[in-house]
C-alpha cells in the first residue's frame, strides 16, 4: 500500500475517479437520450406544423371562394332589388294609364248614351 501512497494513487482515488467517470458518462448518456427525444419531438412537431399549414391553405382557398360567392350573391340581391323598384314604378305608371283610359272610355260611353 505504501506504493500507492507514494505515487498518489490510492484505491480511494481510483474509486473516486471511476465514480466520477461513471457519473459523467451517465450524464452524457442521459443528455444524449434527452437530446434525441427533443429532436424526435421537434421533427414530429415540424411535420404536424406542415400538415396544419397545408390544411390552412386549403381552408383559405375555400374561404376566398366563399367570399367570391357571397359577393356575387350580394350583387344579385342588389340587382334584384333595383329590378323590383323599376317594376313597381312601371306597374304604377300602367295603373295611371289604365285609370286615364277608363275615364276616357266612361266619357265616350256617356257621350254615346246622350246621343241615343
Amino acid at each position: 500500500m505504501d506504493e500507492y501512497v507514494k505515487s498518489g494513487w490510492s484505491i480511494q482515488t481510483i474509486l473516486l475517479l471511476a465514480g466520477a467517470c461513471a457519473g459523467i458518462g451517465g450524464a452524457l448518456l442521459t443528455g444524449g437520450y434527452t437530446l434525441s427525444q427533443i429532436q424526435n419531438d421537434t421533427n414530429r412537431n415540424s411535420i404536424a406544423v406542415g400538415e396544419l399549414s397545408t390544411r390552412m391553405e386549403r381552408n383559405d382557398s375555400k374561404t376566398d371562394l366563399n367570399e367570391v360567392r357571397i359577393a356575387s350573391l350580394e350583387k344579385i340581391a342588389s340587382d334584384a332589388l333595383t329590378l323590383r323598384r323599376e317594376l313597381e314604378k312601371t306597374v304604377t305608371e300602367f295603373n295611371s294609364d289604365i285609370a286615364v283610359i277608363k275615364e276616357i272610355l266612361q266619357r265616350m260611353d256617356s257621350e254615346v248614351g246622350e246621343k241615343e
